[in-house]
């Protein structure tokens, strides 16, 4: 079965070299992942007005999400052994992780909207819960759908023909833990401090990608990775005006959703409100607006 699981010609997924570049792949992963993660749960305390309700209920979506992915990426390898190319499926899957993440911290910022929460009031707990699952669910879910494949595959890229199970096993959860740490510590150190959520957003988002281009072994499967990937890194120094509209319109339909901001001119009645500053401390996210003089 493994030479249609790994394919007789991979050579990338054999020997030391595929061990090297699986391990970099995962540790990238584990980078993006506390990226993500982090961001995810900054934005919904922001739109669910946070408390310790909403740290568990996401929290609880997300480790969902990845026992979900886990599940099913067990079941697709004892029933469809035959096609797989494990190296193809973890670049297309965290590919998919990167260019979906921009997406789903929109899709947060305006999920009052999504779900009809009227002006001021709390979220009820099943809308919390349902749209942490649903919104987080690409991330979490390709993050515990990688595990088992990249378990796999790196136990069978060792020289040796007794690959130790428990030592590949290890080796993968130590190469991700060290990027989840390495990336909490820039994160809350460098990029916090410094850097807009958005910005933030592309550096997950080239962490993927890059990713993505390491762990397959097809030269044509890269080039697209690889593409998104110098882009996202290079967008932020090169273009910065273009990353402040985006995060500016972003912004605008964050508190269009929340009801703080009117759509429009003045018709006669309550003075338009405009959106004058945003702001994002290492704690929260600080805005203000002005109406009829009033900030």
């Amino acid at each position: 079965t493994d030479e249609y699981m790994y394919g007789t010609d991979n050579k990338s997924v054999s020997g030391a070299t595929g061990a090297v570049r699986l391990l970099l792949a995962m540790f990238l992963l584990g980078a993006f992942s506390t990226l993500a993660q982090v961001i995810f749960l900054r934005e919904m305390l922001v739109v669910f007005y946070g408390n310790e309700l909403v740290i568990g209920t996401i929290l609880t979506g997300w480790f969902t999400g990845i026992c979900l992915g886990a599940f099913s990426a067990r079941i697709i390898s004892s029933r469809v052994w035959f096609v797989l190319r494990i190296d193809v499926l973890l670049a297309v899957s965290l590919f998919v992780m990167a260019v979906l993440l921009p997406l789903q911290v929109y899709v947060v910022k305006i999920a009052r909207h999504i779900l009809n929460v009227p002006t001021g009031e709390y979220a009820s707990f099943g809308s919390i819960l349902l749209s942490s699952s649903l919104i987080f669910l690409p991330t979490c879910f390709g993050t515990g759908f990688i595990f088992p494949f990249a378990c796999d595959m790196i136990s069978q890229a060792r020289e040796n023909g007794k690959p130790d199970a428990a030592l590949s096993v290890s080796r993968i959860y130590a190469w991700e833990s060290l990027g989840s740490m390495l990336g909490g510590i820039t994160l809350t150190f460098l990029l916090l401090p410094l850097l807009s959520s958005f910005r933030i957003v592309l550096i997950a988002v080239g962490c993927a990608s890059l990713a993505a281009a390491i762990v397959s072994s097809e030269r044509k499967l890269r080039y697209l990775p690889a593409l998104v990937c110098v882009c996202a890194f290079l967008v932020i120094p090169l273009y910065p005006r273009l990353i402040d509209n985006i995060e500016k319109n972003m912004l605008l339909a964050q508190w269009r959703s929340f009801g703080a901001l009117s759509i429009g001119e003045d018709t006669g009645g309550s003075p338009t409100t405009h959106l004058m500053a945003a702001r994002n401390s290492i704690y929260q996210n600080l805005v203000i607006t002005e109406s009829g003089g009033q900030f």
